[in-house]
């Protein structure tokens, strides 16, 4: 009988077992399957450009038209001094995904720059760690070797940063160079921009260059659901904060101490809300900040 029980409690046990191991694979695959889905918005082509089977008979006639005017009228040295009709390449889908390319392959470079570097840092601090220093006799010599090191790695971190802030500046010049207003609201071309947006704003900020990151914010969180994002108002906050700071201490004009003192709460309570929620403490707390600011007056 004793018998009969064990068995029954080990069944249930694999059971059980089982089960929980079943939703985590699905959970598992259901993660991937997503991941692969954001990942095949980034795939190095904005749109398709083999559309035949999508043209009409007329459209088809047409596009056969103009390869044969071309080619009568084939000029490699030709100049327009108008550059209005050269320009209308610029909205094609063969230049459009020239310039995605131009720009995923500039952020994949500037991201690698970066990860590489967080690489470096952590082999190097490993390295220096495991070194016998039989020379230190004195705790200053520990505290001055330490902040060395340091400044090593913070000197690295900047160069890095700066790297990468190049790769990045240059994906959004080739993300603007894109005119067609039907394929810059494709998705792929929003998470790609939303994406450089991002790095571009995390590596000026390290880069204490905060005033230039407010326009490329406020860029970002025009696009789809990006206004959602708490860090982004969190960084907004700052940089207005830094404006508004640096307006004191130049004795700047009022209005403009108002204006920036203004978006930085604006933007900091926004940050609390999408964070913990208005029914929060720290939302409420937030709150008794701004009105004592006695710029903007916040209901409780």
């Amino acid at each position: 009988m004793t018998m009969k029980i064990f068995k029954y409690l080990l069944i249930l046990q694999l059971v059980f077992a089982g089960a929980v191991f079943a939703q985590d694979a699905n959970t598992a695959a259901d993660s991937q399957a997503a991941k692969d889905q954001v990942d095949e918005l980034l795939k190095g082509e904005l749109v398709p450009e083999n559309d035949d089977a999508e043209l009409t008979a007329p459209q088809k006639e047409l596009r056969k038209k103009v390869m044969d005017d071309e080619s009568l009228w084939k000029n490699p040295d030709y100049k327009g001094y108008n550059k209005t009709f050269q320009e209308l390449h610029q909205l094609s889908k063969t230049f459009a995904n020239n310039q995605f390319r131009l720009a995923l392959s500039n952020y994949q470079s500037g991201v690698n720059t970066i990860l590489k570097n967080r690489e470096w840092t952590e082999q190097y601090r490993k390295e220096e760690a495991e070194k016998k220093r039989l020379d230190e006799k004195w705790y200053w010599q520990k505290v001055d070797r330490r902040a060395k090191e340091e400044r090593v790695v913070t000197r690295e971190k900047m160069k890095a940063k700066q790297d990468a802030l190049n790769y990045f500046s240059k994906a959004i010049n080739h993300l603007d160079e894109i005119k067609n207003p039907d394929l810059r609201e494709r998705p792929e071309f929003k998470r790609l921009l939303s994406d450089v947006y991002r790095s571009w704003i995390m590596a000026e900020y390290d880069l204490q260059n905060l005033p230039q990151c407010i326009p490329i914010l406020e860029l970002y969180i025009e696009i789809d659901d990006n206004e959602k994002e708490y860090p982004a108002h969190k960084y907004l906050a700052s940089c207005y904060s830094f404006e508004e700071n640096m307006i004191k201490k130049t004795k700047g004009p009022d209005d403009m101490l108002f204006k920036y003192r203004y978006k930085k709460n604006v933007h900091l309570l926004r940050a609390t809300e999408l964070k913990y929620g208005k029914d929060s403490p720290e939302y409420k707390h937030i709150v008794n900040i701004i009105n004592k600011d006695e710029v903007i007056s916040v209901a409780q």
